[in-house]
């Protein structure tokens, strides 16, 4: 299955936001670029599948990959999975799904970072490998309209 989901975008440029409107306490507490112009919505198309039984489903959100090129590496991901809520009988053509409960969006970063070396000069290479992952999770319901 396909689904438009809204996406923003900066119809203008993106500037540095006035000092007093950035910084501690305020909702821009890292001073991050702000959009100088119209905010656009425009559907953004995502594949997705709905499961076998046609009470659940899964939507692709996106995905990334990242590297300094030399020896670290970051894979990112994002899905939403919920339940539908349907009206007629899954694989006939009067199916509907009306609503969605207890949905998920979960993203999650992993990566990591390898150097070799002879840190201890007893002619051996080594290597030290280190890794992390985030996972962020919240959860939705949605309704047709």
């Amino acid at each position: 299955m396909q689904v438009a989901l809204p996406t923003q975008t900066c119809g203008g440029v993106l500037v540095s936001p006035d000092p007093g409107e950035c910084g501690a306490e305020t909702d821009n507490p890292d001073c991050v670029e702000v959009c100088a112009g119209p905010v656009l919505v425009s559907p953004a198309e995502r594949l997705g599948v709905i499961g076998e039984a046609s009470d659940t489903f899964r939507v692709y959100l996106g995905a990334g990959l990242a590297s300094d090129g030399l020896n670290c590496v970051m894979l990112s991901a994002s899905v939403a999975d919920a339940e539908l809520v349907s009206i007629g009988e899954p694989h006939t053509c009067g199916w509907e799904a009306a609503a969605m409960e207890r949905g998920v969006v979960e993203t999650v970063y992993t990566g990591g970072c390898m150097w070799g070396g002879d840190p201890d000069g007893d002619g051996q290479l080594e290597a030290v490998v280190l890794g992390a992952r985030l996972r962020f999770t919240t959860g939705f319901t949605g309704a047709r309209r």
